[in-house]
């Protein structure tokens, strides 16, 4: 937790009062933006702070919205990771550097695939805790279920209803109901 609070420290997190003084909007309309997915926030100690980045004038903050956007689902964490780490798709690169560069559609491309890459994460966890061993998750994920219309949970990942019935199938089958 203390690396995370150094974050609102050196000012890469702001608290809501900072970010809405430094960004210029009321509260109102901080809440809309994140309510329309264009802005996300962090939790710090209970309270949300929100990335600085979004203030940077040499991004464009309707390409910087798709990206987020493009990552609805995950947690703020997450998309903080995605956007502050160097990915090599991006010729190592930030997000937020390769979006600097005007490079969005490779932007939104990395950001396609880190989201497929954490729901699969989350799924297989789940899938793990629930079979018992990550051999069983894996012949898990990759046999069609009866209860998922003899479709294999893998192919499902790729749509939130789909990510939905699967987790709801593999609560189902840790309560022992398995149809």
């Amino acid at each position: 937790m203390g690396e995370r609070r150094s974050l609102v420290d050196d000012g890469k997190l702001l608290r809501t009062s900072r970010y809405c003084a430094a960004s210029g909007i009321s509260e109102r309309k901080l809440s809309r933006a994140v309510s329309a997915g264009r802005i996300f926030s962090v939790d710090i100690e209970g309270e949300p702070c929100y990335p600085a980045f979004f203030l940077v004038r040499d991004l464009d903050r309707k390409d910087l919205a798709k990206v987020v956007r493009r990552l609805d689902g995950l947690t703020g964490w997450s998309k903080w990771e995605f956007l502050t780490s160097p990915n090599m798709s991006l010729g190592n690169m930030t997000p937020l550097q390769a979006l600097m560069h005007r490079e969005v559609k490779q932007v939104l491309s990395a950001a396609r695939a880190f989201k497929e890459g954490s729901i699969l994460a989350t799924v297989t966890a789940k899938a793990i805790g629930v079979l018992g061993s990550k051999e069983a998750a894996k012949h898990w994920l990759a046999t069609p279920a009866i209860a998922l219309d003899r479709c294999r949970p893998l192919d499902l990942l790729h749509d939130p209803n789909g990510v939905e019935s699967v987790m709801t199938l593999l609560v189902r089958i840790d309560h022992g109901v398995y149809t």
